[in-house]
């Protein structure tokens, strides 16, 4: 399964987007048993576009709607030394090795 990639503009980290998105993924991932497969991640900078968040492969399919919501395309496995993670099980940290 891929990982996928989206992308919060500058405006909508100026809003209340970043802290919605969390929320809402902290939902699905809690309702769905907490499943260590399943993480939300963002980059520790922003870049000249904005901020990427990235969303694990074991957010299929339960995610799917948000990650659709958020428009994230399929990705590769991003650089763990340029990651955070926002909503997950410390034990999803490998996912990124």
């Amino acid at each position: 399964m891929p990982w996928f990639k989206a992308l919060l503009t500058y405006q909508q980290l100026a809003g209340e987007e970043p802290q919605a998105l969390r929320k809402k993924f902290s939902e699905i991932w809690s309702d769905s048993g907490s499943p260590k497969e399943m993480a939300l991640f963002c980059e520790t900078a922003t870049s000249a576009e904005g901020l990427s968040v990235y969303f694990s492969p074991g957010c299929l399919p339960v995610a799917e709607s948000l990650i659709s919501t958020y428009t994230g395309t399929p990705c590769e496995k991003p650089e763990k030394e340029d990651l955070a993670m926002l909503v997950g099980s410390p034990d999803a940290l490998h996912l990124l090795e």
